[in-house]
């Protein structure tokens, strides 16, 4: 057997490599494969072939070194890479890395699963908070629907997503607020804690690895949890995600320039 692999550098096409007899992938499986000179290169099936792939016959194949049979990104999780890729004309394999990360990540394995809880306290929403929160609650339980929450500094915008979240929670599911700098994330998270009784998720550069590592799988497993960050933590392999909130979606630190 034979596969295509998108490999986490700065190429648009993936690499062809061949299987050992006893190894089995995919589409979206996650690999290690040898390239350049390194051996350990992270890397993503993007094809499979049962036999030799016609433009490879004249070419020295190496094979892939390991497969994480634990994790594989699905159908929407692909699309969603080529989309990244399309529109911003980045490489590839540069936007795969942004949801790999890096080996150590990818190698760590959760080994307890811990039970979710949370005790929300009960608020009561003026007027105009509990009006916007029926509109956000209908779309909750329908398609992919945008809404624009607009209210000046102080008028309670954070409270009536915040409801939105703890019908999320209720529902076991994953939420994500994006914040445009990693300098607001203490404030918020102080608001959180308060009103859910556990602290969410936290995502930016500035976080440890054995968090990052723990966050990264359990977004993968589809746990329960909020997660709170800078614009990368989009790229988290969220496989339950109902809920994304962009505060302050104005701010111009959510659009990078470059790439």
């Amino acid at each position: 057997m034979y596969c295509n692999v998108l490999v986490t550098k700065p190429f648009d096409h993936p690499f062809t490599y061949k299987l050992k007899p006893d190894q089995s992938v995919k589409r979206g499986s996650i690999v290690l494969v040898p390239f350049g000179k390194k051996n350990d290169q992270l890397g993503m099936v993007y094809e499979t072939y049962e036999s030799l792939p016609e433009h490879a016959i004249n070419i020295k194949l190496k094979e892939i070194k390991l497969i994480f049979d634990h994790l594989f990104f699905n159908k929407q999780m692909i699309e969603f890479i080529d989309w990244i890729a399309n529109y911003t004309l980045a490489p590839k394999g540069m936007v795969l890395k942004l949801f790999l990360v890096n080996k150590k990540i990818i190698d760590h394995e959760i080994k307890k699963i811990e039970k979710f809880h949370f005790n929300p306290i009960s608020l009561n929403l003026n007027t105009a908070q509990q009006k916007a929160f029926n509109i956000i609650n209908k779309s909750l339980v329908s398609k992919y629907h945008p809404i624009v929450l607009e209210g000046v500094t102080g008028s309670g915008k954070t409270e009536v997503y915040f409801e939105a979240i703890e019908k999320i929670l209720l529902q076991k599911k994953q939420a994500l607020i994006l914040l445009p700098e990693i300098s607001l994330t203490p404030q918020l998270e102080k608001r959180f804690k308060y009103r859910f009784g556990f602290a969410p998720d936290i995502w930016h550069s500035k976080v440890t690895e054995k968090n990052r590592k723990n966050t990264w799988h359990r977004c993968y497993q589809g746990n329960p949890m909020i997660v709170v960050g800078a614009r990368s933590s989009l790229f988290l392999p969220f496989t339950n995600l109902r809920l994304i909130i962009v505060d302050e979606e104005h701010d111009l630190s959510f659009k990078q320039e470059d790439n």
